[in-house]
């Protein structure tokens, strides 16, 4: 099977999450037709293949099928779901996330069927995550499997050059929804209001300038925590009346020696000093940090066969939001990524280098030969 045939099939598969849009059962047939054992593992409005060979599973290779909306048409210069050549690269909805790193894993695992060789493919990580990569590690855990020693994402890692970046982990992300009460009045009478507003600014105060010096850091690829403020409503239509609430959505990604527990407390410390009990805030943690050894067998050899293919020395980063691999690390020993360039990831006119995909295919039929 050719990659980009196979990729060009995908692209015309309208897998908006959480539909696979029949790309599953395109995989499904040709993993089977290879030798693989193929398991559809459904969960909720999800599909999902689980697809091995052999006996214990030392390598998995895991990606979605699922791509996001294709936003205002008038953007591209082709239909997103009609696979489209120009000078060298291939336009379409999910060329790039992560349909490329897909049929990559595919081709490289027809070509080498190897005992302990599996692929793990879900239409549920662009979306709330639940029933895709989640539900498969925790199917894992409860048929009391062994943990599998070595576990590639496909997720477009590179920023520049095919090979320039392998990511090594995920930072932790938490997410709160705060409500600052106050008084609504007369915006001219500031002694009879108690402006929302102003308590929430001050809460927030102390905290951005906390993590600021972090923000260089993060640039030079250190895995380390910033905090930034989303979101901010307020106001009930007039310019002269002060409003009863304030409401602010704020975001950390996270990195030891921070955790959720301790950022949650930062937060509460700083909004009951502005605002006293007159707060309250909501939670969601989606994920939590963490990072493979720069010296873990699965990083020497995917650095050694990156360079190798690519002629690049790839560096070594956690950065990025989060990925599935918060999922697969719970039951695989080492987890690293790494796919096509992320330039494009969803915008209008996603691309992907049609040479760069094939390079990728050789890339993980490499990792096959070495690991497995």
């Amino acid at each position: 099977m050719d990659v980009i045939n196979l990729l060009k099939q995908l692209i015309s598969c309208r897998s908006l999450t959480p539909a696979d849009a029949g790309s599953l059962d395109l995989i499904s047939a040709l993993l089977a037709n290879s030798g693989f054992t193929v398991q559809r593992l459904p969960a909720g409005d999800v599909d999902n293949l689980w697809a091995y060979k052999g006996g214990e599973t030392r390598l998995i290779f895991a990606g979605h099928v699922d791509v996001v909306p294709t936003g205002e048409l008038s953007q591209w210069r082709y239909d997103p779901f009609t696979p489209t050549e120009e000078d060298g690269h291939l336009f379409g909805r999910g060329a790039a996330d992560m349909k490329s790193g897909v049929a990559a894993m595919v081709v490289a695992a027809m070509n080498h069927p190897r005992d302990g060789v599996g692929v793990f493919l879900t239409s549920d990580e662009e979306g709330v995550a639940q029933y895709g990569t989640r539900h498969f590690t925790e199917w894992w855990q409860q048929q009391g499997k062994e943990p599998i020693p070595y576990a590639v994402v496909g997720e477009p890692s590179c920023e520049q050059i095919l090979g320039d970046a392998i990511k090594i982990g995920r930072r932790g992300s938490l997410t709160g929804h705060v409500q600052i009460h106050g008084k609504q009045g007369h915006a001219a009478y500031a002694h009879h209001v108690d402006n929302p507003i102003h308590r929430l600014l001050a809460g927030f105060a102390p905290l951005a300038p906390h993590w600021h010096d972090n923000i260089a850091a993060q640039a030079r690829g250190e895995m380390v925590t910033t905090f930034q403020v989303v979101d901010l409503q307020s106001g009930v239509g007039a310019d002269n009346v002060t409003p009863p609430t304030a409401n602010a959505v704020l975001n950390f990604r996270y990195a030891a020696p921070d955790t959720a527990a301790s950022l949650k407390t930062k937060v509460s410390e700083c909004l009951t000093h502005a605002a006293a009990n007159a707060w309250e805030c909501e939670w969601e943690h989606s994920a939590e940090p963490y990072c493979l050894p720069a010296d873990s067998r699965l990083v020497h050899a995917m650095q050694k066969i990156v360079q190798t293919h690519t002629g690049q020395a790839p560096r070594l980063t956690t950065s990025g939001g989060v990925s599935d691999g918060r999922f697969l690390r719970h039951i695989c020993s080492q987890v690293a990524e790494f796919g096509v360039l992320n330039s494009s990831i969803h915008a209008a006119n996603e691309n992907v280098k049609i040479s760069d995909v094939r390079k990728l295919s050789d890339i993980y039929s490499a990792l096959i030969l070495d690991l497995v």
